[in-house]
């Protein structure tokens, strides 16, 4: 009876710091405001918590996300030909297009994640995903991060 209580215990010592950790690893994301269509383009409320979600668990810091920048990053996808200005105008942007997948979105990210990891000066983050599973299977991810210019570390 004595080793039965000592094993509760333990596993509930065990149980309590591991959800100690697990809520220490995990960053409040703040609000995520509700964007307008972009360019005639519409992305769910769901999808844009979902790469927020995957792209500020690699940044260093907590940012903001911006309805002008996921438009920004919807004409990139929408419009690939359209001239997008320079770095030096304080926005960088990372972009793929790729064959579709269930996890496309996390996969992307996670291939980001050595850029996005050094862009510790970044204030805000928008990002625009546009998926034709049934037309061409293929999947598209771009995401626009502010940044002072003066501050572009990664660029180094």
């Amino acid at each position: 009876m004595t080793a039965s209580i000592w094993v509760l215990f333990w596993a509930a010592c065990v149980l309590l710091c591991s959800t100690s950790v697990l809520s220490m690893r995990t960053r409040h994301l703040p609000q995520i405001p509700k964007c307008r269509d972009s360019e005639g383009l519409h992305m769910s409320e769901n999808t844009r918590k979902r790469i927020f979600r995957q792209v500020s668990k690699w940044l260093p810091k907590s940012v903001k996300y911006g309805c002008d920048l996921e438009k920004v990053a919807a004409i990139t996808i929408a419009e690939p030909d359209r001239l997008q200005g320079d770095p030096r105008d304080g926005i960088d942007e990372l972009s793929v297009k790729g064959p579709w997948r269930p996890n496309f979105i996390e996969d992307i990210v996670k291939w980001w994640s050595p850029i996005i990891k050094r862009m510790d000066a970044v204030t805000d983050v928008g990002c625009f995903y546009m998926a034709t599973e049934r037309e061409s299977g293929t999947a598209e991810l771009a995401c626009d991060f502010k940044t002072p210019y003066e501050k572009l570390k990664w660029e180094e």
